[in-house]
């Protein structure tokens, strides 16, 4: 039924993604480098910087954390995506 007992209205399904943004996985040239951004995180700068911190560790490169978004020294989707669905962090 789309309607409760008060008469209000129910939606049948829920709204999917409740207006967050994909996490997107991206290389960028800059300059003579490629360098592999990850955009649209929903977290506390802390959080994103925890998560670089990982990142950078796991893949054994340089990167920083720029306007809430990571990036990540060289062309490491795959490796990037891997990690981040591991953590249960959906990409695209």
């Amino acid at each position: 039924m789309p309607f409760n007992i008060n008469g209000d209205w129910i939606p049948s399904k829920p709204a999917s993604n409740s207006g967050k943004k994909p996490v997107k996985v991206r290389s960028l040239k800059r300059g003579k480098s490629i360098v592999t951004v990850v955009l649209n995180l929903d977290m506390t700068d802390k959080e994103i910087a925890d998560l670089s911190s990982n990142l950078k560790k796991k893949l054994a490169c340089g990167g920083a954390v720029k306007e809430g978004c990571i990036e990540v020294q060289g062309d490491k989707i795959s490796e990037i995506k891997k990690i981040l669905e591991a953590m249960g962090i959906k990409t695209s």
